[in-house]
């Protein structure tokens, strides 16, 4: 099953401000945030396994070079364990496929079928690729819940200025269970390294869903 509701990251947790870090300075190549981030022993006690699921997830926002270098510096710091878990069935096209689409249900809840027509006008392998690759490949692998996933996506749309998909994704974690303050909390750890403009909207999108 899908994990998405279970064991959210806590509003000022450890947690959620590693998460958020981490992703950032994956995302925007900040190779000296990230030694420090991993030298940081309270960092130490994350499970090796949830940070090489948040490694791995950032290359969907800021592509394989980040993700990659970014693991080349974590790499400096703890080695691969020997055992890598793997998902049952997930190189499955069509379990992919069904992983996907439920997901990305949750995530852009009634919003899903106008997002598919959009990308499939865009260009059609888009809205297969967003779904097989996407959501059934990546953001549905065990590791992190998917509270977790829609944290690091939005720390890294942040800090890459991707303002259209960042918005999406503050609405898809509210409506798979993020809290105001849960989401406020995040946007405190991301707020040193973007734009006050930018933060300002961000607060925007969670007032207006609060309120709807």
């Amino acid at each position: 099953m899908i994990n998405s509701r279970k064991n959210p990251a806590k509003a000022g947790s450890l947690h959620l401000k590693s998460l958020a870090k981490l992703s950032m300075f994956s995302a925007i190549g900040n190779k000296v945030g990230l030694r420090t981030l991993f030298a940081d022993q309270s960092f130490q006690k994350i499970p090796q396994e949830k940070v090489e699921e948040v490694l791995l997830e950032v290359h969907l926002f800021a592509g394989f070079p980040a993700t990659i270098d970014a693991f080349i510096e974590f790499r400096k710091f703890k080695p691969r364990q020997a055992r890598v878990k793997r998902i049952s069935g997930i190189d499955n096209r069509q379990d992919r496929l069904r992983r996907g689409k439920r997901l990305c249900q949750q995530v852009y809840h009634i919003n899903f079928n106008r997002l598919i027509s959009r990308m499939d006008d865009l260009h059609p392998e888009l809205a297969k690729w967003i779904i097989e690759d996407g959501y059934g490949r990546v953001l549905s692998r065990s590791g992190l819940t998917t509270l977790d996933r829609e944290f690091v996506a939005i720390a890294a749309l942040a800090v890459l200025g991707w303002e259209r998909q960042l918005e999406s994704h503050i609405r898809g974690a509210i409506n798979i269970g993020a809290k105001q303050a849960h989401l406020l909390s995040l946007f405190g750890v991301i707020s040193p390294y973007i734009s006050k403009r930018r933060i300002r909207t961000m607060r925007a999108v969670v007032n207006c869903e609060e309120m709807a």
